[in-house]
C-alpha cells in the first residue's frame, strides 16, 4: 500500500541536521582522530547532481556515463546526493503545493457532509504542519484532478532514472 503525505509548509533549500546526528559526527570524528593521532578534515558537503531523464527517449534509455559516475561517487562518498531532474519543474512544484496547501486549508475533504471523510486531515495539538495521507491512485484526484497524478508520475519516473544510473 502506497501512501503519499502533504505538508502545508514549504521546505528550504538549507539541509539541517539534527542535534543527535551533529554529537554523532562529534564523536565520530573525535575516534577518528584519537585513532588517527591527527585531526581529520570534516566535510557537509552534499553534492548535486543533474541526472537528466532517460524516460521516454525510446532507444536511449541508457544514462550518460558521467552523470552516472558522478551519483554513485556522490552516494559511496557522503552518503548522500541531492537529485535535480527536469521532470520535476518548479511550476509542476509550485501547482502541486498549491493544490496540497488548499486540500489541507478546506473545511472538509468528504464527497459529502454526511460522510466520513473521503481522505482524513490530520493535525497535530503541539506541530504546526496538517497532513493527509493518500492511500491509494484514486484519492489523487479528489485532491486536484490531474495535478498529484503528474507529480507522482514525474517522481516515479524520477526514482526510475536513479536506479537506471546506479545500476
Amino acid at each position: 500500500k502506497n501512501s503519499l503525505g502533504f505538508v502545508t509548509k514549504k521546505s528550504s533549500q538549507t539541509i539541517k541536521i539534527s542535534k543527535k546526528a551533529k554529537i554523532a559526527a562529534m564523536q565520530d570524528k573525535q575516534a577518528t582522530t584519537d585513532a588517527n593521532t591527527g585531526p581529520q578534515q570534516e566535510s557537509a558537503t552534499v553534492p548535486l547532481i543533474d541526472i537528466g531523464t532517460t524516460t521516454d527517449h525510446g532507444d536511449s534509455m541508457t544514462p550518460s556515463r558521467s552523470t552516472s559516475q558522478a551519483l554513485v561517487a556522490a552516494l559511496q562518498n557522503s552518503g548522500f546526493a541531492l537529485v535535480r531532474s527536469p521532470l520535476l519543474t518548479p511550476e509542476l512544484q509550485a501547482k502541486v503545493l498549491d493544490a496540497a496547501s488548499s486540500f489541507l486549508a478546506s473545511p472538509s475533504s468528504s464527497s459529502n457532509d454526511e460522510e466520513k471523510p473521503v481522505v482524513d486531515v490530520i493535525t497535530h495539538p503541539t506541530d504546526p504542519k496538517v497532513y493527509a495521507m493518500l492511500d491509494s491512485t484514486d484519492q489523487y484526484d479528489l485532491v486536484a484532478p490531474g495535478i498529484i497524478r503528474e507529480y507522482v508520475e514525474a517522481l516515479q519516473s524520477i526514482k526510475m532514472d536513479i536506479l537506471r544510473h546506479i545500476a
